[in-house]
This record gives structure tokens, sequence and C-alpha cells, in this order.
């Protein structure tokens, strides 16, 4: 009988722990996690110079090609009408404006509010917790 009920308590053991982890949403309250099975963003068309060098296949080596990685002076205008004048021309003077990443997303680095659609959000905002009934 001792060993029936070893065996009962170990069996409800190993229920309770897969149950308690099959209830975890760690991905849905992860801000840092953004999918799965995914294929990375990637551009393959690429004009070569020469036959050579396209089937070589090094794009960066192509003339055509220019990485924009890097640090980029960026001033945020909440519209177009409050943006700088003049801020195409040569010689404008952008010492003030703030160093983003690229690349990146300007509202993630905390400029102007994150607009995923044109209708209010059914929850609260309440980052990383997820409401259980959007209601």
């Amino acid at each position: 009988m001792p060993i029936l009920k070893q065996a009962l308590g170990l069996l409800c053991a190993v229920s309770m722990t897969g149950a308690f982890f099959g209830q975890s949403l760690a991905e849905l309250e992860d801000e840092t996690f953004l999918g799965r099975n995914m294929t990375a963003p990637h551009a393959t068309l690429m004009p070569y110079a020469s036959k050579a060098l396209a089937i070589e296949g090094d794009r960066y080596r192509s003339s055509n090609c220019q990485m924009l990685n890097g640090k980029w002076q960026f001033k945020w205008s909440p519209d177009p009408a409050s943006r700088p004048a003049d801020f195409y021309k040569p010689g404008f003077d952008s010492s003030n404006w703030k160093i983003i990443d690229v690349p990146s997303n300007w509202q993630i680095q905390g400029f102007g509010i994150p607009l995923y659609s044109n209708r209010p959000y059914p929850f609260a905002k309440n980052p990383p917790r997820v409401m259980d009934e959007p209601v």
C-alpha cells in the first residue's frame, strides 16, 4: 500500500509540474520577443558591375550597396508643420539634434508614441503585463 501511495504522489507531482509550466505566458509579456519561426528581413536583388562580381555574390563589394547602419542625427517633429525649416539644405545646423541608432525604430528610442492601429487599445496599458480580460 505505501508503494501505491508513493506512486500516486509522484504521478500527481509530475502532473502538477506539467500544468504549472504549461501556463507560462513569458513570450506574451516579454517586450523583447519579436517572433518565432520568422525569416530575417532581407532584400535579395542587387545589381553588380560585372558578371564575375555577381557570381561571387558579395553584395558589400558592389558599388550599388551602401550600408546605412550606424549613428544618425535625428529630430522628431509631431507633424510636418513643426519640422525645422530648410533642414535639407547644405549648411543647416543640426548640432542640437539627438543621435539614434540605425537600424531601429524612433518610437523604441523614446520619440513619439508607438502606433500599431488607428483604433484605441482594447486593454489597459501596463507593460509588460497583459490583461486577462480586454474589457
